[in-house]
Parts: C-alpha cells; structure tokens; sequence
C-alpha cells in the first residue's frame, strides 16, 4: 500500500514569496529613517565603524534613543561585515527576519494545531500591511518577532516531548531567551509570558525543573543590560513629549487591531471571537501571549508613557494571526467559507500594502520621502559641487523637521558643503517673518551657490517663503537641474558685480556670459549652468544662443538654442544636453549668439563663437 504524501505545506513557499515580494518593493521606496540612522550608527556602520564588540555595547547604551537591545546591534554589524552597510542592506536584514517569522510561525502553528491552522497563520501574517511595512524597517522589530516565536516554540516543544530532551536543546533555549531580552525592552513582556506559562503548568518533574533553570539562567543573562534598561526608563518617564503624545490604553487597543486587520477591525473581533471556542488545552498558551503581553504593554504605558506607535506591538503579530487562523479554523465544515475569509484576508492584505495611505494614517507615523528623487539629487550635486555650495533641502514637514536632522547628516555630510532645511534653518524657533529672515541671512551668508532640493508632496510653511524671497533678491534663479514626480533640484547663483568672462559685439551695448558651472557629464547628460550679461538698450528677444557640441571631425554632434533672457542687469540658464549615445573622443563645446530674425551671428574675439570647455566623452 502506497503511503500518500502530505504536500500542503507546499503552499507556504508562494505565500513566503508574495510576502517577500510585497515587502521587497519597498526596500529602496524612502529614504532613511532617524531610528535608521541609529541602526547604523550603533552597529558601527558607513563613517562611525567598524566598532568593537566593547564599542557597541558602549554605543547602544548611551547612545540609542529608541530603546534597541545590544544583540540587535551585534548581528546587524556581523551582516554589515558580510553584505555591507549600505541602507538597503540594513533593510534587507529586516526583510529576512521578516521571511523567518513567517516561516517558524508555520511550524509552531503546525505542531501545535496542524497544517490547516499553520497554513491560515501563514495566510494571515502575509496579509498583514503593517508587518510587511515593517519588513523594510532597518529597526529590530522583525528580528524581535522571530526570536518571540523562537522562544514560545522552544519552550513548548520542550516542555511537550514525548522523549526526554537532550540538554543542549535546554541551553538553546536558554540562549534564545537571553538574545530576546538584549533585543529590545518590551521584550520583557514575552519573558514574563514564558515564566508565567510554565509555573502554571507545575510538574514535579526533572524536566519542569530543566526548564525552570533554563528560563531563569536566560533571564540571569540579562542583568548586564538592567541597568541600561532602568536608564532607558527614566530616560522615557522624564520626556514630557512622549508623554504628551503617546497613546492611552483605549487607543493602545484600537490601533492593534487596527494595523493587524488592514482596517477591517470587525472581522477580526469576529474571528477572535469565534477562537475562544477551540479546545482551550491546547490554545490558551495562545491567549495568554496576546493578554499577559498586551497587559504588561498597556500597564507600563499608563505608568510610563511609551507607547507613541503600534510597532511596539508587533510582538503580539505571530500570536494574533494564530488567533484568526483558529477562528477560521472553526469553520472546517464550511471549507468554501473558510476558504473565501482567508482569500479576503489576504487580497485586503495586499491591497493595503499597496495603498501607502493605511500606513502614512498610523498613530505616530512620521513621514519619510520617496527615496529615488531624494538619491538622484543627491548625485547630481555630488558631482557638479564645488567651494561655496550651500545645499537647502526640504522633505520633511515644519512639524518634525527635529527627526530630520540626522538623515540629512547621513545624506548630506559627505557632499562636504553646508545644509540645511528651509523650514528650519540653524533650528531656529523664529515665529515671525523677519525675525526667521534674520535666521535665514546668517545662514547664507558665505554661500555663492544655493540647492534647492525640494520633495513635493511635503507642505511649506512662511518660512519658506521666506527662503523664497531671500533666493529672489540677492541670487540669480538658474532653473531647475532636476524634475520628476517626486522631487525637484533647482540651481541658484550669487549675483555679482563682476564684468562677464566672454564678450560679445552687440551693437546695442553690452552683452556677455559667464560658464558659472561645468560642462559636467553625469550619467550620459551634459550640465551647463551660464550667466548672461545684457545691458539695458539690448532689445528683448532679439538675440538668441545655440550651444553647439562639435565632434572629433569637426561636425556637429548636438545643439540647443534658447532665446537670451529679459533680464538685467543679468540672468542665469541651467542647460542639459543629451550626449549618452554620441561616441566617445574629445568635443568642443561652443557658444554662439545670433539675432533671431536675421540669423546673423555676434562676433566674439574675432570669432563667430565662443569656446567654453573641451571635454572628453566615452572615459
């Protein structure tokens, strides 16, 4: 007789891969976060590593505002060593552990209940928005999810074998339990779960007794970092910002099950609802994680105010989606009902994570900007800076332009000029107009140049209006260098008394420009930023520019003409020329003018044309 195969936990491996791609688009969506930045700065990452294991430990307890353990930081800077320290590593980092919950949450479902609730566990953790959102966060909180499923299933299966276990499945579990507690303060609200499950279930037993030493031995671990801990608490009930802003115990509750269920909170009470009928024998471990857990959380808040997001409760996402897959389990004589609820989940699931709104909604949520503009900016004034650039930089709205600060330290710092952001220049706390444009003259008062990056779904306030009108009157606006969706680079100049480096024959009076930057080739363009000169009888839109690039056998290679600006005494033109298909060798890079109705061209030094720059393409 054939023995038939069980092949239904093959149908995790495409809800991993669903839930890895879902997650994985958002890798490199933002930029970086300033509990980001931490990440890497404690982990001895990018420019403050690498740090020693005694560094670290230094480092993640006088340094990290968000109450992220030493272990986080100790495997983050073994993966930094391994893949690098890059965001999108950090992230990637995340995106595992995230994959691995999912995954062991499979098994613990699967051992303790069967296939049929491992499989809807799994349905539901995939359909969650909020954790895939958290699967991209370079922050402890999937890492903490794995090890909270590790924990509860090293304990059950050892306190539940059949045959004794050898001892060193003992101090396996002991070394898990000691690694969540360095991870992160509220993990001491799943210790308290394990400690309070095995005293309920008291055996005079060798075994009760192993794993009695092996949970206290893992706690024993942990007095190292109780004193950091005590800090980080006095620290938080001394912050009167948290306190103002953090939730009460009614919110604490909606916005779990708010995040966990998409938005669809009654669903959820239903299905919680319908678990509490399976055999509590085997499911009341389940609930009291989610009570004991979400007690502690809602108990110290109250005492100590913490709670300013729901991601401190994603050590409640494994047990929750336990939870639901039992409700939807007890429909087992309604397969196509059970079936429907479960695609619903997850199609919900994957809609919201695809609706940035859900997200962006979340108590506590601080915005970030979308990363491919920001990034792209960036690089183009890497490569066109120079002495005397001074870099204006507004993502990040008037309200929390403080959580901006260390990002663009990260972003900005290595460009080596000075930055600030428009809406908060030097931090200044100047309510009225003219007082924040006395902030915003001091500011810039060495600076000859000014980028303007700007993310465009992020509101102004006055103050940039202010900005605005200093920009207006004492520099030249030079265009923009950059335009997409998501962001623009604009270019400004300092205006000067100088006499312009080239000179025309104009028979109306002066005429003349100034190469104020580059030619410069960045990724197959060529950048030309120009200030002309026009004296006050040149007529309007009579003469016109071509800027013309000759190849090596003297022919055209390519051209653009603009009319000359009606600006005086002077104005500045930002020009991009696409030269990523031309072939490689040296040009010359003229420019002409010429009157527009007759064609006649300007004569400059003798000649019909200017030469502003050779340059080499191809190298």
């Amino acid at each position: 007789m054939r023995t038939r195969l069980n092949t239904k936990w093959l149908w995790v491996i495409p809800l991993l891969l669903l839930a890895g791609l879902l997650a994985a688009r958002l890798l490199n969506a933002d930029i970086l976060f300033v509990d980001e930045y931490w990440s890497i700065r404690n982990a001895g990452g990018d420019r403050w590593g690498p740090l020693s294991p005694i560094g670290i430990w230094q480092q993640t307890a006088t340094g990290d505002p968000g109450g992220m353990g030493v272990f986080y930081h100790y495997t983050l800077a073994a993966w930094f060593a391994l893949v690098g320290d890059s965001v999108f590593a950090l992230r990637l980092f995340s995106w595992i552990f995230g994959l691995l919950t999912i995954a062991l949450l499979y098994r613990l479902a699967d051992d303790r209940f069967g296939q049929r609730v491992a499989l809807a566990s799994v349905v539901v953790m995939a359909g969650s928005a909020f954790f895939m959102d958290y699967m991209h966060e370079g922050r402890a909180y999937t890492l903490l999810a794995f090890e909270v499923v590790l924990c509860v299933w090293l304990y059950l299966r050892l306190r539940d074998a059949r045959r004794a276990p050898p001892i060193w499945q003992y101090g396996l579990l002991t070394l898990s339990i000691a690694a969540l507690l360095y991870t992160h303060y509220i993990a001491l609200a799943v210790g308290g779960f394990l400690g309070w499950l095995h005293v309920l279930r008291f055996r005079r037993t060798r075994r009760w007794w192993l794993l009695l030493t092996a949970l206290v031995l893992g706690a024993v671990a942990f007095l190292p970092w109780v004193g950091i801990t005590m800090g980080i608490i006095q620290r938080g009930s001394g912050e009167v910002t948290r306190h103002e802003t953090s939730m009460q115990a009614g919110q604490v509750l909606e916005q779990l099950a708010h995040t966990f269920s998409n938005g669809n909170i009654a669903l959820l009470l239903i299905l919680l609802v319908m678990a509490t009928g399976y055999r509590w024998r085997r499911s009341g471990f389940a609930w009291g994680w989610l009570i004991i857990v979400l007690l502690a959380i809602v108990i110290v808040n109250a005492v100590i105010p913490f709670m300013v997001h729901a991601r401190y409760m994603l050590v409640l996402w494994p047990v929750l989606a336990l939870l639901v897959a039992l409700g939807i389990d007890r429909m087992a004589s309604q397969r196509y009902l059970r079936n429907a609820i479960l695609a619903i989940w997850l199609l919900i699931g994957i809609a919201t994570t695809l609706t940035p709104d859900f997200i962006a909604n979340v108590f506590g949520q601080i915005y970030r900007a979308p990363a491919a503009g920001f990034l792209e900016a960036i690089d183009l004034i890497d490569a066109q800076k120079r002495d005397g650039d001074f870099l204006l930089a507004h993502f990040m709205p008037y309200e929390t332009t403080p959580f901006a600060l260390f990002p663009k330290d990260y972003y900005f710092d290595p460009l080596g000029m000075p930055h600030e952001q428009p809406e908060r220049i030097g931090m200044s706390f100047a309510q009225g107009d003219n007082d924040y444009l006395r902030d915003v003259e001091a500011a810039l008062v060495d600076a000859r140049s000014i980028w303007r990056l700007t993310v465009l779904d992020v509101p102004e306030t006055n103050h940039s209006g202010v900005v605005d009108y200093l920009l207006r009157t004492r520099y030249l606006q030079c265009g923009l260098i950059m335009q997409r969706d998501d962001a623009t680079l604009a270019l400004y100049e300092a205006k000067s008394q100088e006499p312009a480096a080239i000179a025309y024959d104009a028979p109306e009076g002066d005429l003349g420009l100034t190469a104020a930057r580059g030619p410069m080739v960045v990724d197959g363009e060529l950048y030309l930023t120009l200030i002309w000169q026009l004296g006050e009888a040149v007529p309007a839109g009579q003469y016109h520019t071509s800027l013309q690039l000759i190849g090596p056998d003297g022919a055209l290679a390519t051209q653009f003409d603009y009319a000359l600006p009606d600006q005086r005494p002077a104005s500045c033109v930002s020009t991009i020329l696409p030269v990523g298909e031309l072939p490689a060798g040296d040009y010359d890079l003229f420019a002409i003018v010429y009157d527009a109705q007759t064609g006649d061209r300007l004569a400059q030094n003798g000649d019909d044309k200017a030469l502003l720059e050779s340059i080499s393409l191809g190298e």
